[in-house]
Order: structure tokens, then C-alpha cells, then sequence
């Protein structure tokens, strides 16, 4: 055996849990006035009640006993209430007293019907655990309660009245008097109610191993009597009847086959929702809401099961009504609740019967309070006035509206109706005999209606300009001589003028290149071509100016434009272009002259080595400049000249070239030694250089050559070269260097003369010029006097002004108005004092006598 819960609760609510004991045979509960108890029993579970004093015994199918202490007042009178529980059903206990004085069980419902009610607390949601154990002679003195077998029915189900009483069901030799069904009410219907809870239960007594069948509706169970002549009959599952009322019909075959038709219970079933139908107001009736069903509300009715009770929601808005009796429904929502304008919402509708079956359904509710209409105004170009042209054609009105929607248009009191297209474009046109010409603006009324009824009107205002006024066109000078030359066409060229004010356009073409103009409020316009649209060369070209005016009226007018960008001819014989001049030092020495040709009126500048020199520009376009020898350094470098011209329209033109420079004098030779016999000086011998060596023979003013650079023999470092014939006594030699670009540099080679030791060279001697002498050596002549002038000394290298002169301590050298500067300078070992004769320097041996 197993516990037995209870509960106990007191008047204030407070609720306490006890058990019954498993190991005793009695367990004693002291009961206190007005609370209530509740076991975790079956009715099956008990097989009697009996009052002893003020004690209640409750006896148990296993042999317990349960004692209720002090149950009954003085009077015999339930000081307490008694319930027993199971499966999550309770039933309320009446103790009911026979004609014998017995104690016989009624079972009722606890307060509420159904499940989880007021009495939660003492409910038991599981089973019990009582066995039964029933000798044969037993007599049962239970009564068996009006809810027996009800078990696990759901929803609003029960058994109202019916007490089965039973004196004495057995004899002793085990005789019966009959079969019973526990009759009453069962009814089970609800949303609450799930399959677990669709359960009917059926129960009585029979002779033990009796057959009882019991039918509901169309449904049949047949069960075996158990050893204590009891029977229950349970419908679940595919045995659960349909929904209906119904009468249980049992038939008891007892084992000897004698049959006895009982008639049960009234079984009713209810599980369907109630019946739901929308009749108007929603989408699917092909209803709308417009402007004027919205003003007094939004209605929505239907039919459906008289009595039950329908709850319409709508956003966060609910109106609750219950079907009449005729099945029919409505509901009203205020503008408050459901509120205007075009949209589309979800309706839900809930229809609940008496057993508290629902029904949902969800419509659409369509609302189009609303309508639009919007006028774009007459179909006149993008300025939307209408001029002469589109007058003539017929003035078209447009707009948009609502598709389907009809649209009446008023202009200027002529009414017509306009064309809508299925997207809710909308036009309509007025020949042009139904509009006034002139400068005017017309008045346009637009009244449009829906496909629900609803309207809506605009208004607008078209403009009307079918003449032109003071329309002129202008334009000015482009420049200050009106001639666009290249460096104004590098800046771009701006040209001007005027129109009508309001004008919209004004389109400006130049050889072919069009550009739209800037338009103020007075009419003056601007527009400036950029160097890349505008032509060139010396040509006059058409400039044409279209004008639109406000109403779109047109006019053009046009004039001549005088470009010149370039300048003809421009050429220079300084250099040839391509090609690359040489000058060495003799070419610069007395400066170059650089000339060519170029645009008559034009004048030029020569830019070279970072000074600017005007040239001379003749009548017929030839120019010719100067370039100092003081504009060339003495050294080999490239350098640039630039020609540039300007003609008399202000262009620019420019040419340039590099020339090479080579005014890097060499060294002038020395003299290493010589040869001679007594034929004369037959060899002489020069040191080596990269340039090429040439020898001259002095005799007087005669200068000639005597050997070349093809003569030459190296030897040991040095050049030998051979004299044949051989120079004779009283003649000198010259010895020169000159490199590739003609740069010369000699030594004077002063020969010993027996007969003579005296060199006179206070007079230019014409032969050594060009000669370019930069030294004199007297190393080879014996005691010898060497008298210079300052013209000899400058006619001796026009590109240097310095002479060097070598020797030693037997010679003498005058110079007349020389001047010593106290300075001296080594070169290659030797010592040489300075001197200075005009703006030349003479460098000499300090071992020289010097007179001055």
C-alpha cells in the first residue's frame, strides 16, 4: 500500500498537505470547524461511511480507515467539508443518511464545473493508489455518486442529480437484485477541451463476469462486469462519438444470459466552432469604405449561430455583439478607431457559442477615403507658357489622378473632359479657336471623382504669351582693335550683346562651334568661347546669335569676327634649323651677326646667354642684331639662341637653337729642342699635344710654312719635325697648335744669329697675323735683345692678352711703357714676373732683363 495525499484549506486560504498512512490501518485527522479536506481518492475507492459520535470513519477498498476527529457536531451536523480528488477532477462529498441510519456517499460538483476552478488547491492532477480487496460477502455500503466515471472529462462537462442508493446488494447465497447505470447529465464541449480530454465515462453494477454494451450515438463499448459487480464503460478515441445529444443505451448480459436494457446517461457533445459568415463591409463582400460611408463609421456585419457572441478587431480596435436570434450580426467602429485614408487592413472576427467553441476568420477591410488630383500645368515646352506656335496646335492641359477616376477641366469658364490613362495620367485639349491669344494668364479648374466616389479639386494657372515685344539683338567689339589675336585666343574670347529680357536662350556660333549664352535680367547676354573652340589663323569669320525669348519666339542675327594668331615667315640665318654652327674663339672674338626674316611690322629679340637684344627689322620684314664678343665666354659649352617676334596683332613667335661654342684657346707649344748643320736649321722638336702643329718660318714680314702636322715624327713624347729645306741664319720660327674647331695658339721661336742678336718687333709685322702668338722663346738664341711695342703685342693674339715670354739671364727684353706689377707666377718650374702694357699682360722670365 502507498500514502494517500490530502490537503487541507482554512477559511483565510492558508492550505496544508498531510498523507495518509500506507502501514496503518487507521489514520486519525483532527478536523477543525469550517475548513475543507480533500483526498486523492477515487469513489471507487471507498466502500463506506459511518458516523461514530462526533467521528467520521471513511472506509477504503484496501482495508484502511481514515478517521475525521470531531467531523460532526452535537447535532449530527457537518462542522467541515469533504472532498475527494483525482486526475485533476474533484467532487464535493454530501453525506446523506437512510432510512436505516446509514451513511451513504452523494458526489457533486466542487463550486464550479469543469477543471482548475476556485478549489485548485485541492485538486489532485494525478491518480490514486488504493487496491482493492473485496472478500465476497463484503456488502458494499458506498452509494455511488452521481459524477462515477466521469473521470477525465474536459470543458463544461458533468452529471447533475442521480443518487444511487444501495441497501443491500448481495445476499448471502450472493444473489442480485439487478443491474444499475449510474444516470445523470454528461456534457463536454469548449475550445479548452484537447483530444487527451475527449473521454466519456459509463458505470454501474452487474452480476460479476456480466457483458455490458453501451451505445452513444453511433458509437458502441462493450466491457466485462469485474469481481465486485462493477462495470465502466469508457468512449476515447476513435470510440469518442460525434458531436450531438445523445441518450446512453445499455444492455447487461448477465452470465446465465439474461439481458436487461438500462437507459444511462444524457451524453451532450459539442466541439465545433460556431458557424461565421461576412456579409457586408470587407473585401471579400466587394465592399469599399469611401469618403462617405467613413463620416458615420465603419459597419461590418454577417451572419452566424444565434447566441454566440462575436468580437470584430480591427487594428488595435474591438466592437463585441452577439448574433440574434434571426442569425444575423453587426458592428460599427468610429472614424476614431479606424481612420481614414487609403490603405488596407486585417480584420479578425471570433464567434464564440455557449460551450466556448470559437470561430475565427480574417477579412480584409479595403478603406479609400481619399482621392488626388494634381495639374502639371499646359503641355507648352519646359517653360510651360504657350507662344504663338503651340497655340496654333491646340493647348494641351496635363495632371495626374487616381486610375479610374474621371476628370472634369475648367479653362477660363470652357469645361471639357480630359482622357485618363490607365497609370492616372490625365490630359485633355483646347482647339485653338477656345483660347484667347494675347500675354495673359488663364485660370484652370480640375475636379476629379474616383472609382469610390470620392473627389478632390485643384487649381492652377497657365501662361499665355503669343506675341513678341521689343525683341533686338547686339553685339559688341570682341576686342580692343577687333582683332582676336593668339594670346586673347589662349585666353578665351568673350563675346556680348543684348535681347528681350526674359529671353531663354541664347545660342552663340562660331565657325561652326555653337555655345549657349548667359542671359541677366535686363536681356544683356555673355558667352566666352575657350581657346579650343575658337579658330585661328588671319581669316574674318561669321559669329551668329540665335535668340528664344521668354514665350519661345525666335530671331537670329550674326557679324564678322577678324582673327589673327600667328606670325608669318619668322626665319634666322644665325643657325639653320636641324643643323648645329660651331664658333670657336676667332668667330666670337669680334662678335656674330645673327639675321633672317619675318612678318612685315613685326619686331624681334634675340635671347642669348641670359641677355635680350632688339633686332633691327626693316620694311619688308628682314632683321638682322649683334651679339657682343662679350656675350660669349672664353671656354667650349653649348648655348642657346632665341628668336623671338611679335606681330602688329600682338602675336608671339618664337625659334631657338642650340649652338656649340668652342672658344677654348690651347696651350701655346713648347719647343724642346732642334737641329742644325751648316746648312742651317734642318729639325726642330715640339712636345706633344692633342691638337694638330704646324711650323712657319719668320724672314723679315715673310711668314711661311714649313712643316705640318702630316710631318710630324713622335719621338719619346715630342714631335719631330724635319726642316728641308733648312732654315738659314737670321730667320725665326713659329710654332702652332689648333684644335678642331680652329682654335690656334703659337710660340714665337726666337733662332740664334751669329751676325745678329738684336729682334726688333716695335712694328706690326703683317705676316704673323692670325698666328694667334700667346709666347715668345729665347732660349735658343744666344744673347738675345728683344724689343716689343704694345701694337705688336696686341696684333700677336686678337682672342688673348697674354704673352709669355721665355729665357734666360743673357737676354733682354724692353718694353716700352710697360709697367711691373710687383707680381710674379710660377708655370711649369719657372718663374715669371708680371707686367701689364695696356690691357695686356707680358708674362717674363724673372733670368730676363727686363727694361721698361
Amino acid at each position: 500500500m502507498k500514502q494517500i495525499g490530502f490537503v487541507t484549506r482554512g477559511r483565510a486560504g492558508n492550505v496544508e498537505h498531510g498523507n495518509v498512512s500506507a502501514q496503518q490501518d487507521v489514520t486519525a485527522i483532527q478536523t477543525t470547524a469550517g475548513q475543507d479536506y480533500s483526498f486523492n481518492l477515487r469513489q471507487s475507492d471507498i466502500t463506506g461511511y459511518t458516523r461514530s459520535g462526533t467521528h467520521l470513519e471513511i472506509a477504503l477498498a484496501d482495508g484502511r480507515v481514515i478517521l475525521l476527529e470531531d467531523f460532526f457536531n452535537a447535532a449530527g451536523e457537518p462542522v467541515a467539508q469533504l472532498y475527494i480528488s483525482s486526475d485533476t477532477y474533484i467532487s464535493e462529498v454530501t453525506l446523506v443518511e437512510g432510512s436505516d441510519g446509514g451513511l451513504y456517499g452523494q458526489y457533486g460538483v466542487a463550486e464550479t464545473w469543469g477543471k482548475y476552478g476556485a478549489d485548485d488547491e485541492l485538486i489532485f492532477t494525478e491518480g490514486t493508489e488504493v487496491a482493492h480487496v473485496v472478500s465476497d460477502d463484503e456488502v458494499s455500503m458506498l452509494g455511488t455518486g452521481v459524477f462515477g466515471g466521469l473521470g477525465g472529462l474536459g470543458g463544461v462537462a458533468g452529471v447533475v442529480g442521480g443518487v444511487s442508493v444501495v441497501d443491500e446488494l448481495t445476499d448471502g447465497g450472493g444473489g442480485s437484485n439487478g443491474p444499475t447505470v449510474d444516470d445523470g447529465e454528461i456534457g463536454i464541449g469548449g475550445d479548452d477541451v484537447i483530444e487527451e480530454d475527449q473521454v466519456i465515462d459509463v458505470t454501474g453494477t452487474a452480476e460479476p463476469d456480466s457483458e455490458v454494451t453501451v451505445t452513444i450515438g453511433e458509437e458502441t463499448v462493450t466491457v466485462i462486469t469485474d469481481e465486485d459487480g462493477n462495470w465502466e464503460a469508457t468512449f476515447e478515441g476513435d470510440d469518442f462519438p460525434d458531436d450531438g445529444t445523445y441518450v446512453a443505451d445499455v444492455l447487461v448480459t448477465e452470465p446465465d444470459g439474461t439481458e436487461t436494457g438500462l437507459t444511462g446517461p444524457s451524453v451532450t457533445i459539442d466541439l465545433t466552432g460556431p458557424d461565421i459568415e461576412t456579409t457586408d463591409g470587407v473585401e471579400s463582400t466587394g465592399d469599399v469604405v469611401n469618403e462617405e460611408d467613413h463620416s458615420d463609421g465603419v459597419e461590418i456585419s454577417g451572419t452566424g449561430e444565434a447566441g454566440a457572441t462575436i468580437s470584430v478587431t480591427v487594428g488595435g480596435a474591438t466592437q463585441e455583439t452577439t448574433v440574434s436570434e434571426d442569425g444575423t450580426w453587426d458592428v460599427t467602429f468610429t472614424t476614431e478607431e479606424v481612420a481614414g485614408g487609403e490603405y488596407e487592413t486585417d480584420v479578425t472576427i471570433v464567434s464564440t457559442d455557449s460551450w466556448g467553441n470559437s470561430t475565427t476568420v480574417t477579412e480584409t477591410l479595403v478603406i479609400d477615403t481619399v482621392t488626388d488630383v494634381t495639374f502639371a500645368g499646359a503641355d507648352a515646352g519646359a517653360d510651360g507658357i504657350v507662344n504663338e506656335e503651340e497655340h496654333a496646335e491646340g493647348v494641351t492641359l496635363t495632371g495626374t489622378v487616381e486610375p479610374g477616376a474621371t476628370v472634369m477641366v475648367d479653362l477660363d469658364g470652357t469645361e471639357r473632359e480630359a482622357t485618363v490613362d490607365a497609370d492616372g495620367n490625365w490630359s485633355v485639349t483646347y482647339p485653338s479657336g477656345e483660347v484667347a491669344t494675347g500675354d495673359y494668364t488663364g485660370n484652370v479648374t480640375v475636379t476629379a471623382t474616383d472609382a469610390q466616389g470620392n473627389t478632390a479639386t485643384t487649381s492652377g494657372t497657365v501662361e499665355f504669351d503669343t506675341e513678341v515685344h521689343n525683341l533686338g539683338v547686339s553685339a559688341d567689339d570682341v576686342t580692343e582693335d577687333n582683332v582676336v589675336n593668339s594670346d586673347e585666343r589662349g585666353d578665351g574670347v568673350t563675346f556680348t550683346g543684348t535681347t528681350e529680357p526674359g529671353s531663354t536662350s541664347v545660342v552663340v556660333t562660331l565657325d561652326g562651334v555653337s555655345h549657349e549664352a548667359s542671359v541677366d535680367a535686363d536681356g544683356n547676354w555673355d558667352v566666352t568661347f575657350p581657346e579650343g573652340d575658337l579658330p585661328q589663323g588671319e581669316e574674318s569669320f561669321d559669329l551668329t546669335v540665335d535668340v528664344t525669348d521668354g514665350a519661345g519666339n525666335t530671331a537670329s542675327t550674326s557679324r564678322e569676327v577678324e582673327f589673327d594668331t600667328l606670325v608669318n615667315e619668322l626665319s634666322g640665318s644665325a643657325v639653320e634649323e636641324g643643323g648645329t654652327a660651331v664658333y670657336n674663339a676667332a668667330d666670337v672674338s669680334d662678335g656674330i651677326t645673327v639675321e633672317g626674316r619675318v612678318e612685315a611690322g613685326s619686331s624681334v629679340t634675340i635671347e642669348f646667354g641670359g641677355e635680350s637684344y632688339d633686332a633691327v627689322v626693316d620694311a619688308d620684314g628682314n632683321w638682322s642684331a649683334d651679339l657682343p664678343a662679350g656675350a660669349f665666354a672664353d671656354e667650349s659649352y653649348d648655348a642657346e639662341i632665341t628668336v623671338n617676334a611679335t606681330d602688329v596683332a600682338g602675336n608671339v613667335e618664337s625659334i631657338s637653337q642650340v649652338i656649340e661654342i668652342d672658344a677654348d684657346v690651347p696651350d701655346a707649344p713648347m719647343v724642346d729642342g732642334y737641329a742644325r748643320d751648316h746648312t742651317g736649321y734642318n729639325a726642330v722638336q715640339v712636345e706633344q699635344g692633342a691638337e694638330a702643329q704646324t711650323i712657319y718660318q719668320v724672314d723679315g714680314n715673310s711668314v711661311t710654312q714649313v712643316a705640318g702636322a702630316e710631318d710630324a715624327v713622335a719621338f719619346g713624347g715630342n714631335n719631330l719635325y724635319e726642316l728641308d729645306p733648312a732654315v738659314q741664319d737670321g730667320s725665326h720660327l713659329v710654332v702652332s697648335a689648333t684644335d678642331d674647331a680652329g682654335n690656334t695658339s703659337s710660340t714665337f721661336m726666337a733662332l740664334d744669329d751669329p751676325a745678329n742678336s738684336d729682334i726688333d718687333m716695335t712694328s706690326v709685322n703683317p705676316g704673323l697675323s692670325g698666328l694667334e702668338i700667346e709666347a715668345i722663346d729665347l732660349t735658343f738664341a744666344e744673347d738675345t735683345n728683344l724689343t716689343l711695342s704694345l701694337d705688336q703685342i696686341e696684333a700677336f693674339a686678337e682672342q688673348s692678352d697674354t704673352l709669355a715670354i721665355h729665357g734666360g739671364d743673357d737676354d733682354t727684353v724692353t718694353i716700352t711703357g710697360a709697367t711691373h706689377t710687383g707680381q710674379s707666377v710660377t708655370e711649369n718650374g719657372e718663374t715669371y714676373d708680371v707686367y701689364t702694357v695696356g690691357d695686356h699682360s707680358v708674362l717674363i722670365d724673372d733670368d730676363v732683363n727686363t727694361v721698361i
